[in-house]
């Protein structure tokens, strides 16, 4: 597992290499990257990665890679519960 409770080498990563945080291996969605960027959000997108893996580890739950390509203005990924409940993480 990694720090955000993602499996290392998960086997839905196909060939695409996505964005990832910086100083991070929580995966960005890339359109969450691209209007962070264009709309200088850099310091906010900065603060996802800490608050994904904190809502992460506070409630137990392993998550997905976000969809993709997502939105604009917040992190969407799958995850699961310990007892293997599906839920869905959003932060924005």
């Amino acid at each position: 597992m990694t720090s955000t409770g993602r499996t290392a080498g998960d086997a839905s990563s196909g060939s695409h290499t996505w964005p990832a945080a910086p100083d991070t291996d929580l995966e960005m969605p890339s359109n969450l990257a691209c209007a962070a960027r264009a709309e200088g959000r850099q310091a906010w997108l900065a603060t996802v990665p800490a608050i994904v893996s904190r809502i992460a580890e506070q409630w137990g739950l392993t998550l997905g890679r976000p969809f993709q390509p997502g939105g604009h203005t917040a992190w969407v990924g799958p995850a699961t519960t310990r007892d293997g409940q599906p839920r869905v993480v959003k932060v924005g």
